[in-house]
């Protein structure tokens, strides 16, 4: 295990991975919030809990189709219909950062290490939640 977190996980791609880890589950915790306080109103004691253990599946599961994508399986979609507009480059200009670092995004990142990023994202999530369901 060891062995394969230091050939597929880089340093510059931790940043990535807590940005996306952190944004998925703020967006889930609202929801299961919005979930307990209007569908639920308190009518299941577990609620929250139940709520919390359906979420930590389903990023095991999302974690799981990120591997398997790693592997070259992919999901056939559907094709787009509407055409993607040119960004006008010239409005927007450079930022010049002096840290000896560069920041890397996740869009700049390569499409195997964007996948490496989400499953790692998602099994991060699915464990805070999976513990959490367990202590809510």
């Amino acid at each position: 295990m060891r062995r394969w977190f230091s050939t597929h996980v880089k340093r510059h791609m931790i940043r990535p991975i807590i940005y996306k880890a952190t944004s998925r589950f703020a967006y889930l915790l609202c929801v299961a919030l919005i979930w307990d306080r209007f569908i639920n109103q308190g009518k299941q004691p577990i609620g929250l809990s139940l709520a919390f253990g359906l979420i930590a599946i389903g990023f095991l599961l999302a974690g799981w189709l990120a591997y398997l994508r790693m592997d070259g399986v992919s999901i056939p979609r559907l094709p787009a219909r509407h055409k993607k507009k040119k960004k006008i480059d010239s409005l927007f200009g450079d930022m010049i950062d002096y840290v000896d670092e560069p920041i890397v995004e996740y869009a700049d990142l390569e499409e195997d290490e964007q996948n490496v990023c989400l499953m790692l994202s998602d099994v991060l999530c699915a464990a805070v939640y999976g513990v959490l369901s367990l202590f809510v």
